[in-house]
């Protein structure tokens, strides 16, 4: 491809375009009125000493923007303490009346040349003040801090002349100059009022008049460039997001919290209730965001985002974005329907003001007390996303309902895995392995699907081995534990299969009709404890939450008993089935620890256990060490014992068939298996997966040899490794 050289124009072309508009050239009759009103009101044009013009007059800006001219004669001879333009002798003669009558007679002048009304500064000011309902007094008061924060030349005329500002003194100014009364632009000025609410502006305390309005961020910048309707002036200060792929169908774990959510806001939004405000808190990724987007397409409202950015190219501020917040809830005050998104707001709330005034130094951006108004009075329903929910508990009370997102469980993650990966056809096993990990969200499901499309095109196959490998990148990136692969258990689970001392067709009857209670399955491993608590959830069509030792251990002291505390908060949340699996260490015995955060870990469980009112499930091997008051704690201690003879066979002639063996079996084999004793249906799954793993007919003399194998491992007895041809 040949290269252009398109970006430069001809020397020779240079300076035949017009010089760039002055933005100000439109507005600078009323700029020199206003400053040559301010001169005579505020007294700019005494003199303080008969041998000196007072300061106004010696600026060339002021001379050149309204035309002034002091009544002397000129005299190019140099004085070096006065301007070079007037003599002593000169100065000398002017009084003050004089100059001020040099000013009324230029104001006379000025006057005769009428602004047009039709500029988009004085057009923006109308629409703004349309939008959020604001009096002639705060127009005028709006117009005033726009036109001296927008125009240089305003701010270098006034600098000079140490002009103190304050309300009552900018409210006299006000006044003079818009013919509003004095007291209705004070009203303007008040903290309460619609434009300091909105956080169009503020005043800043202290400061001389050049610098007393604090102005909202960009404002300036758009405000002089074209006249704008009600909904550009919206799109400038609020963006709309994309649609969302999720349904509502894809938080089942968070299924109460929506349908509160869904019928809170629908109710808000039809009585027009002020104040309603959500907060969305958990790490990143887990689809706080979209469900928003899911819960405003539920409920047919117009979702609105507040903007990162008011000008091309420059983010705003957390106090900054706040202030935006606030203009927008009154901008769409008078929209029906309407949803307002804040998102990412960890630097929002994050200044304590306490702490900078201790510090010595004045906070920056709107006050809590306003901070706090604004929490309560907005009138469009509000939902706020933070990955970090570290904000001033003064802040936190004021949110009506918050949702902390933690990763869905297994079932929600493949049920998501499967509306991405769509277009690659995966199969379940497929959906299964990469939902394994309880870390992974949808955003790394949602970014891991992009890159197979775009790296595979229409391959499926090679799309599926593209997104694993995203995947497998994204958790060392951020350091998410992924599970070992584990094959998939090829053994038919079946409670007549399963050798427990209670009647476990029963028990999952009673849950059934429960809302909850604990229970401690203990026996030797691979007895089917955790398998049956996973056969529980499905049954009963709740969601399990699984933790291990190794999930909730900490070394830091106090993490750990943190950790439990999470653990059944987010069981209890998801409406979950909870299982501790491997519960000895925390259940052991408390006479034997030598370490206190041994006894207050124990401790921590059992006070949650107490408080959990949902179905808590905990499995061991070691039931004879466990802790007796811990024991006590559990509604059923149910054992899980090595298979019976007669459950041996017919496991035997089960995974026989499903291996490919159709003949039947004699009594020889079937009083051969009765003698291995210690066999569990967690040997059957091991010795099933070898087989698959080694290929090839499997006959029962095979099997039995590779079940005995795994007896005698149990036994300590030494046996050669392989299949017995």
């Amino acid at each position: 491809m040949e290269k252009a050289i398109d970006f430069i124009r001809p020397i020779s072309s240079l300076g035949a375009q017009q010089p760039l508009e002055d933005i100000s050239v439109p507005y600078r009759n009323l700029l020199a009125a206003w400053l040559i009103e301010l001169a005579l009101m505020l007294g700019w044009a005494r003199k303080s000493s008969r041998h000196e013009l007072p300061d106004l007059f010696l600026n060339s800006e002021f001379r050149r923007l309204t035309g002034v001219r002091a009544p002397v004669k000129e005299n190019p001879a140099p004085r070096s303490f006065l301007d070079p333009d007037y003599p002593l002798e000169e100065v000398e003669a002017v009084t003050t009346q004089q100059l001020e009558s040099v000013l009324k007679q230029r104001l006379g002048v000025i006057s005769r040349r009428p602004v047009p009304t039709d500029l988009p500064l004085f057009q923006n000011i109308a629409t703004i003040g349309c939008m959020l309902e604001l009096t002639a007094a705060e127009k005028a008061l709006l117009l005033f801090a726009v036109m001296i924060n927008g125009f240089r030349i305003f701010q270098k005329i006034i600098t000079p002349l140490n002009e103190p500002a304050s309300p009552l003194r900018i409210s006299r100014i006000v006044s003079r100059l818009s013919g509003q009364p004095e007291a209705t632009v004070l009203e303007a000025l008040d903290e309460k009022g619609p434009l300091v609410a909105s956080g169009i502006l503020s005043l800043r305390e202290g400061m001389d008049l050049e610098r007393a309005f604090d102005l909202m961020e960009g404002l300036s910048g758009f405000i002089f460039a074209e006249a704008m309707s009600e909904a550009r002036l919206l799109e400038h200060f609020t963006r709309t997001p994309e649609t969302s792929e999720l349904e509502l169908g894809d938080y089942r774990h968070l299924e109460r919290d929506t349908a509160l959510l869904v019928a809170l806001l629908r109710r808000t939004m039809e009585e027009k209730t002020v104040g309603v405000n959500i907060l969305f808190h958990g790490i990143p990724g887990v689809g706080k965001t979209e469900l928003v987007k899911v819960l405003a397409a539920a409920l047919g409202a117009d979702l609105h985002e507040v903007a990162h950015a008011n000008t091309p190219g420059k983010s705003v501020a957390g106090s900054e974005r706040l202030r935006t917040y606030a203009l927008c809830q009154r901008l769409l005050a008078r929209r029906s329907h309407s949803l307002l998104l804040f998102d990412e707001v960890e630097d929002v709330f994050g200044q304590d003001e306490g702490f900078m005034r201790m510090l010595g130094a004045k906070p920056v951006g709107p006050s809590k007390a306003w901070i706090n108004r604004t929490l309560e009075q907005n009138p469009v329903p509000a939902i706020w996303v933070t990955n970090d929910p570290e904000i001033d508990p003064a802040y936190l009370r004021r949110f009506d309902y918050s949702v902390c997102f933690r990763p869905p469980v297994k079932g929600i993650r493949e049920a998501i895995a499967r509306r991405y990966f769509e277009p690659f056809a995966p199969d379940a096993e497929w959906i299964g392995r990469i939902a394994a990990s309880e870390a992974a969200t949808p955003a790394q499901y949602e970014k891991a699907a992009r890159v197979a499309g775009l790296v595979a095109g229409n391959d499926p196959a090679a799309g599926l081995r593209v997104a694993e490998l995203v995947l497998d990148r994204s958790a060392r990136l951020l350091g998410q534990h992924r599970p070992p692969e584990q094959a998939p258990l090829h053994t038919a689970y079946d409670l007549a299969l399963v050798n427990a001392d209670r009647d476990l067709e029963r028990l999952v009857e009673g849950l059934s009709r429960s809302s909850g209670g604990s229970i401690c399955f203990y026996g030797p491993p691979g007895t089917g404890k955790s398998a049956f608590v996973g056969h529980l959830a499905d049954r009963l069509g709740r969601p399990l939450v699984v933790r291990r030792a190794s999930d909730l251990l900490d070394k830091y002291v106090g993490e750990t008993e943190k950790r439990i505390a999470a653990m059944f908060e987010e069981a209890r949340e998801q409406d979950a089935v909870l299982l501790l699996d491997e519960a000895d260490s925390f259940l052991a015995d408390r006479q034997g620890a030598s370490r206190q955060w041994e006894v207050t870990q124990v401790n921590e469980l059992l006070t949650q256990m107490e408080r959990f009112d949902g179905l808590f499930c905990c499995t061991t091997n070691l039931a004879r060490h466990l802790d007796p008051a811990s024991l006590r704690r559990f509604l059923f201690k149910v054992k899980f014992d090595y298979l019976t003879p007669p459950q041996r066979v017919e496991m035997f002639r089960r995974e026989l068939r499903r291996l490919g063996w159709e003949r039947s079996l004699n009594k020889d084999w079937e009083s051969r298996l009765c003698q291995l004793d210690t066999l569990t249906p967690g040997d059957f799954a091991v010795v099933v997966r070898q087989a698959r793993l080694l290929g090839g007919r499997v006959v029962p003399g095979q099997l039995l040899e590779e079940l005995r194998r795994e007896c005698d491992a149990k036994t300590g007895g030494r046996r050669p490794i392989g299949f017995v041809h």
